[in-house]
């Protein structure tokens, strides 16, 4: 059923593409690099896409009054693929549902265009087709928010998995406002599950789903650590986020995301482990820091510790789809390597011009400090821009790009 309603979701995305042109919300972007250097920060975080050329389109139209369709095209010269390719029904002002190639609907106070990325899903590769629903509540005279959502989808096959696992998403949020603070709490549960691994068919039946909902342990027909443990692979993150509202234009975010595999996890015996950043929007400038911690993984190097977030024995292709880690770019999915960094992400907004900078600190697998600094002018509908960078081996190059909005 779930493949079927994919297929549909294709065949829809090709017959709306010449359609999507009509809309008022189009942008085309083409981006050429100078060599073939790979500049870290134009392929981390970039929807999966590297390589030399690039070309993006992103579009969005409405089809009467509760439907919406999200077009997302990015390309380069050997794939192509649909990330953020979608579409929304809205059943009524607070309750939605969703299918197509989408990545998340919790922690939308990240901005992903300066952020290193989420600790669960961001922009660092494609993104998994998949159908959800996302609700809300509110509690009016108390200035009570609550956020929820439940979503399934499913990876690919490839050498270690002769059939796609599933992706099994949830996620709770409540917010609380007063005066011009609002503070945020959630909890957001990941799990891979079901497949054929190299460990054999995974279990996959109605029981087992409801086995990874809870995430309790398997039947004796799970393997022996999964009987002991939870079935499937499991990862989430208590989120944090705390606003300052200055004005109509201007904030101050706070956030953290606390990320956890397991129980200790879960109770914070990994202590800070996760992402922490400040944000600070002021009209038309946004400065952001943030500072990644996973070396505690509630006692690493220890017979407890060793949370090793994204990797996993039996689901070994590990946080990832197509190769890409689905989290955040700085942590392995193929082996467990504590990792401490901070990260700083700038862009100010001028008249016809607007200019933006991304930088990390030197990594443990990069040479020096990771940047890309662009600009980009603007000539009517048409921009322009040129962005300098290095790669991971400190090779610096100069991109170009064109973007077309109409």
């Amino acid at each position: 059923m779930f493949c079927q309603l994919i297929k549909i979701c294709k065949y829809f995305v090709l017959s709306c593409i010449i359609t999507s042109f009509l809309s008022a919300n189009n942008t085309i972007s083409l981006s050429i690099s100078s060599n073939n250097n790979n500049l870290f920060w134009s392929e981390a975080n970039n929807y999966g896409i590297s390589g030399k050329n690039q070309l993006f389109l992103f579009s969005k139209f409405n089809y009467g009054s509760k439907t919406t369709f999200h077009l997302g095209i990015q390309s380069k010269l050997t794939h192509t693929s649909f990330s953020n390719t979608f579409i929304e029904y809205k059943i009524n002002k607070k309750n939605f549902l969703k299918a197509g190639k989408y990545y998340r609907d919790f922690s939308d106070y990240l901005n992903d265009n300066l952020s290193s990325g989420s600790m669960l899903l961001s922009h660092n590769t494609e993104a998994l087709p998949k159908i959800g629903y996302i609700g809300h509540y509110f509690l009016e005279l108390n200035n009570v928010h609550l956020k929820y959502g439940l979503a399934h989808a499913q990876f690919d096959t490839n050498k270690n998995y002769s059939q796609p696992p599933f992706l099994h998403e949830k996620f709770i949020y409540i917010f609380l406002s007063k005066n011009n603070y609002n503070f945020g709490v959630g909890l957001v549960h990941e799990a891979i599950w079901g497949g054929t691994t190299n460990f054999g068919k995974q279990p996959a039946t109605f029981d087992d789903f409801f086995r990874i909902f809870r995430a309790s342990h398997g039947d004796e027909d799970a393997y022996i650590g999964d009987q002991i443990n939870a079935l499937g692979n499991h990862l989430g993150i208590w989120d944090f986020i705390l606003t300052k509202k200055i004005n109509s234009e201007s904030e101050i975010k706070f956030y953290y995301q606390h990320i956890f595999e397991d129980d200790s996890g879960f109770k914070f015996k990994n202590k800070n482990d996760g992402l922490w950043g400040l944000e600070i929007v002021l009209k038309d400038l946004n400065l952001l820091f943030e500072y990644l911690d996973t070396s505690h993984q509630s006692g690493f190097g220890t017979s407890t510790g060793n949370d090793s977030y994204y990797n996993h024995n039996i689901y070994n292709e590990g946080w990832s789809f197509k190769g890409n880690t689905l989290g955040n770019r700085f942590i392995s999915h193929t082996k467990n390597i504590p990792v401490q960094l901070t990260h700083f992400g700038f862009s100010k907004k001028f008249d016809l011009l607007n200019v933006s900078l991304l930088f990390t600190e030197k990594t443990i697998f990069s040479k020096n400090n990771l940047y890309l600094l662009k600009a980009e002018k603007q000539f009517s509908n048409l921009y322009f821009g040129l962005g300098l960078g290095n790669s991971i081996d400190n090779e610096i190059s100069l991109r170009s790009f064109f973007t077309l909005s109409f």
